[in-house]
C-alpha cells in the first residue's frame, strides 16, 4: 500500500533513481510511521494514511487507497480521520504536501476543503 501512495511520487518518477530507491525509501517511510504510531489503516486494508503532529501543526504523508476500493469515498474517510487523530493529539491546523502533478490527490484535497498554501520546486541534485 505504501508503494501505490508513491505512484506520483518525484522519487518514483525520477528516471536517475535506480536499484530499487524508491521502493527502499517508501519502506522506510512506511515502517517509521509504524514504530511511531502514525499510521491508519481502513477496514478491510481499503486505503492507509500516515499522520502526525508537530508544534500543533498536523500533517499527511502517505494516503493510498487500494485499486478495489477507489472511488467509493475511502479517500476522504482516510483525510478526516487523520485531521481526527492529529486534532486529538493537539493539531491546530493541517499541512498536506503533495505535487501538482497527483492530480487525483490534488482533487481529494480540494473537495474537502483544501487550498494551495504553498508552492515550492524540489530539486534532485546528481553528482556527475
Amino acid at each position: 500500500m505504501a508503494y501505490l501512495s508513491g505512484t506520483y511520487s518525484r522519487f518514483k518518477t525520477d528516471s536517475r533513481l535506480q536499484n530499487h530507491e524508491f521502493e527502499k525509501l517508501y519502506k522506510l517511510w512506511i515502517n517509521k510511521a509504524f514504530e511511531n504510531q502514525e499510521i491508519l489503516i481502513a477496514p478491510n486494508m481499503a486505503g492507509m494514511v500516515t499522520c502526525s503532529v508537530e508544534h500543533e501543526v498536523g500533517k499527511i504523508g502517505l494516503i493510498a487507497v487500494a485499486e478495489k476500493y477507489q472511488g467509493q469515498g475511502w479517500g476522504k474517510k482516510l483525510v478526516k480521520a487523520a485531521e481526527y487523530k492529529c486534532y486529538q493529539a493537539g493539531a491546530k491546523e493541517m499541512l498536506i504536501p503533495t505535487q501538482e502533478t497527483n492530480l487525483p490527490a490534488c482533487k481529494l484535497y480540494q473537495s474537502l476543503g483544501y487550498t494551495s498554501a504553498q508552492r515550492g520546486h524540489v530539486y534532485h541534485w546528481w553528482k556527475s
